[in-house]
């Protein structure tokens, strides 16, 4: 989310917003944690994650920047807007399902090792390739 000026003091690269537990503000932890964008001035990336990236996925872009902007009126002036936006929605993409993942501890070298490996097919003179990647 790129916003019409940056409410945030430092260009550390991960801002935390404490949330209020209560029934007062819906939904109230959906947006916790926010990346300071490296390169784009006065953007913010967020990654939300369980629940509230289902119900996310079911809202299209306006929605989903009246949605942040109305969570952080509770830390920001009314001032701030949000210029330009874009998301990926891995909930309805059919590659992912949602799907996200990380090594578990004890994850053995073999293991990445085989990742790395090119899955191969050859049929009729062509050969179909598959990597795995991420």
């Amino acid at each position: 989310m790129t916003f019409s000026q940056a409410f945030w003091v430092t260009n550390d690269s991960l801002l935390h917003f404490i949330c209020n537990n209560s029934n007062t503000i819906p939904q109230p932890c959906k947006y916790v944690e926010a990346w300071v964008h490296p390169v784009i001035p006065k953007t913010l990336i967020y990654f939300i994650a369980g629940e509230y990236a289902e119900a996310l996925a079911k809202l299209n872009i306006e929605k989903i920047k009246n949605d942040l902007l109305s969570t952080l009126r509770n830390y920001i002036s009314s001032n701030v807007t949000i210029t330009n936006a874009f998301y990926t929605n891995w909930q309805n993409d059919v590659n992912t399902l949602g799907s996200y993942s990380y090594a578990k501890v004890g994850t053995s070298k073999t293991s990445f090792n085989n990742l790395r490996k090119v899955l191969q097919s050859r049929a009729n003179n062509v050969t179909k390739s598959i990597w795995f990647i991420g």
